[in-house]
């Protein structure tokens, strides 16, 4: 299931001042690429760049933001660190460090394929967060 994309000029206007909030006002902000998030925006200020997703708290698939938020801090050595995570005005809403880079590209003669496919060392077991329950499906 598809998740229709917004601006971030779209969210409520409390919402908008939360994410400023952290990130100060922002000079550009770009609407990025994918497919889960209501938000998803590399937006650039005085004080950096930032990647900000979100997803309204009364989405169907709200549980995987809550989920990626809880794996994402333990994971900073393999993944963008999470510097805030702010639910209000009925959005949820993650400001990842943002990285330079494109999706990977997994056909047969992509450049990307050796670096994906290229073992990497093991990083030190992190401790398990707590796995919210989802809740079971309806019929």
């Amino acid at each position: 299931m598809a998740t229709t994309r917004i601006g971030l000029d779209r969210l409520p206007s409390a919402a908008r001042a939360a994410v400023e909030g952290h990130t100060g006002p922002s000079s550009r902000s770009r609407k990025r690429t994918g497919f889960n998030s209501e938000i998803a925006a590399r937006v650039t200020s005085a004080s950096g760049t930032w990647h900000i997703k979100g997803l309204r708290t009364d989405h169907p698939r709200a549980w995987t933001q809550r989920r990626e938020a809880a794996i994402a801090l333990p994971l900073t050595d393999l993944a963008p660190d999470l510097h805030r995570r702010v639910e209000t005005a009925g959005w949820d809403l993650l400001g990842f460090e943002s990285l330079n880079g494109n999706h990977a590209d997994y056909s047969p003669a992509s450049p990307s394929r050796p670096l994906t496919l290229r073992p990497r060392p093991r990083p030190p077991s992190p401790r398990r967060p707590r796995r919210p329950r989802r809740p079971a499906p309806r019929s």
